[in-house]
């Protein structure tokens, strides 16, 4: 009920709002905004759409795979501050943002390119306005003077000189207010919710895996496992009981990651494993913890009738005593 009374409330603010400007600014909001074709549509932008949201300060976002340009465009129009893009910025953005201040939505936004900002102090509110954003500029901009109460503002960096044509958010746009915020919010808590079931999903999977008969299959299992919480105290089990060498050589793999007494209280056991390889990877991974409290566990491997067990002891030793 509720999903069939958005559609046309949808449809009516989308409707008035490419009825208004000119027929660049009509057909620049074309592209930025979701199709009304579903409820689903209604409230999710298609792919290689944004849809952007400003008010006091704060930035409302999502988008759906949309071009890093068109982000920034949107962005910059709906916050009224100039834009200029000085690179490449076509590769598709996914990216979810709910009510946050402008300064903390740009390097979001903007991901691993450079950038400039340059912010306007308004005494009469006590706020700071973002005035101009350059993308990929190596010049500074002409009385810039970033606030330094905010977090980030100005990122000085190398890279191609700004075009001449220059992208300009002053055109007038009204939202109503909680329309598009309060739908991507929506949005937000679904993909919240499904990454959620996902992830327990797959969390059960994986516990089958650890339990499956087949000794690849269970190897494969553990080598998804964390070296943390209830995980690593699976690892501390399948280390000690695991009849499959290939599953205590995965375990014993996991726990060189694993910064913790018992894990190398467990490594440190693996060293009497009768597989050859379970014992080499133990060594491993005591060498790549730096604990000089096992050599003496290293030690007597220095006689092992293994050869490579020996050299890989006195290698580790060697280290650990340097």
């Amino acid at each position: 009920m509720k999903r069939r009374r958005i559609v046309p409330l949808l449809a009516v603010c989308a409707w008035v709002a490419l009825g208004c400007g000119t027929d660049e600014e009509r057909q620049g909001r074309e592209a930025a905004q979701p199709l009304l074709g579903s409820p689903l549509e209604a409230i999710r932008p298609g792919p290689g759409r944004v849809v952007v949201e400003f008010s006091d300060g704060r930035v409302t976002l999502y988008s759906n795979r949309a071009p890093r340009r068109l982000v920034l465009e949107e962005l910059a129009r709906a916050a009224r501050f100039e834009f200029a893009l000085g690179v490449a910025a076509e590769l598709p953005l996914t990216l979810s943002l709910v009510d946050i201040e402008l300064s903390s939505a740009l390097p979001l936004v903007v991901g691993e390119l450079r950038y400039r900002t340059d912010w306007d102090f308004e005494p009469l509110r006590g706020n700071h306005r973002l005035r101009r954003l350059e993308v990929g500029s190596p010049r500074p901009i002409d009385g810039a003077h970033p606030a330094t109460s905010l977090p980030a503002p100005a990122t000085d960096a190398p890279g191609s000189d700004i075009p001449a044509g220059r992208a300009s958010a002053g055109t007038d746009r009204v939202e109503k207010p909680g329309g598009v915020r309060a739908l991507i919010a929506a949005l937000a808590r679904t993909d919240l919710a499904e990454h959620v079931a996902q992830t327990q999903r797959e969390r059960e999977e994986l516990l089958e895996r650890l339990e499956d008969r087949d000794a690849e299959l269970r190897a494969s299992a553990v080598a998804e496992l964390e070296t943390e919480g209830e995980d690593l105290e699976r690892l501390l089990i399948l280390v000690r009981d695991d009849p499959a060498p290939e599953v205590r050589l995965a375990a014993v793999s996991q726990l060189s990651d694993a910064e913790s007494h018992d894990a190398a209280a467990a490594l440190t056991a693996a060293l009497d494993d009768p597989n050859r390889e379970v014992v080499l990877e133990a060594i491993d991974a005591l060498a790549f913890a730096d604990d000089p409290s096992t050599i003496p566990a290293l030690e007597p491997l220095l006689s092992h009738p293994d050869a490579a067990i020996r050299s890989a002891a006195e290698e580790a030793l060697d280290f650990l005593e340097f």
